[in-house]
């Protein structure tokens, strides 16, 4: 059995894919929900003559609700089963029989990287066609081109983190500690964006970007960011396979 059969079955046997599915399936059919029928929720709730006006549910509202979901409970899902899919040495005895029948040290990591990256980036559009679709019987249509330029940048968001969660896996031997210090490391780089000197280079743009081009922002306000993404994703991943050669010996 190939080094990649292995790992597709991996995430498939160990049920963390449906738990990626589960995930993105839910906020993106329950989120336009919640959109829809934010006003009434609202007016039934009202009390002692207070009134609260909710703002029209519009398309844009509906998937930028979708893409908030996406970028909390949606990235920390993705470091979940990434860290549990990349922390080799979490378990010492398989790790000592995976290392004694690879040619490299990378094919600890790439294999696992890719698979984990492909399946999220797939379950992720299953969510957004979800969201897509309640959005458009509920609200109203949502272009698909919007849609996909915004997969596109979201998918690049899966591509970093699951970058940084390979670098950290290569540093610490425990899955807890690789959630931690990854979400930790997303926590400060979310909060790089919210300085406006820096916010247009902080990688966290890119995790609600499905609902700020579907809003009508311009693909290029993201060109940058996108760059040093990807830069920073190449580099983060290289450290993870030298660091694990130098593990090796």
């Amino acid at each position: 059995m190939g080094i990649w059969h292995l790992e597709i079955l991996r995430i498939w046997r160990t049920r963390r894919i449906i738990a990626l599915t589960a995930v993105f399936l839910i906020v993106g059919i329950g989120d336009p929900l919640l959109v829809h029928f934010l006003a009434k929720l609202i007016a039934n709730s009202s009390k002692n003559g207070v009134t609260v006006i909710a703002p029209t549910p519009t398309p844009a509202s509906s998937i930028a609700a979708f893409g908030g979901s996406v970028a909390q409970l949606g990235t920390l899902v993705t470091v979940v089963v990434g860290a549990a899919t990349l922390t080799i040495d979490s378990r010492p005895a398989l790790a000592a029989f995976y290392r004694t029948r690879i040619q490299h040290p990378r094919d600890l990591i790439l294999p696992r990287f890719l698979v984990v990256v492909v399946f999220t980036c797939l379950t992720l559009v299953i969510g957004i066609i979800a969201a897509w679709y309640e959005t458009s019987i509920l609200i109203g249509p949502v272009r698909a081109a919007d849609l996909a330029v915004g997969f596109g940048f979201e998918a690049l968001w899966v591509l970093f983190s699951l970058a940084l969660v390979a670098a950290w896996s290569s540093v610490l031997r425990s899955v807890l500690a690789v959630v931690a210090w990854s979400i930790a490391t997303l926590l400060f780089l979310s909060l790089i964006g919210t300085i406006h000197v820096l916010s247009a280079w902080s990688p966290s743009v890119l995790s609600s970007s499905i609902g700020s081009i579907v809003a009508g922002r311009s693909p290029n306000s993201f060109t940058g960011v996108s760059i040093l993404s990807t830069i920073g994703a190449i580099v983060l991943l290289g450290f993870s396979v030298v660091r694990i050669s130098r593990r090796e010996q």
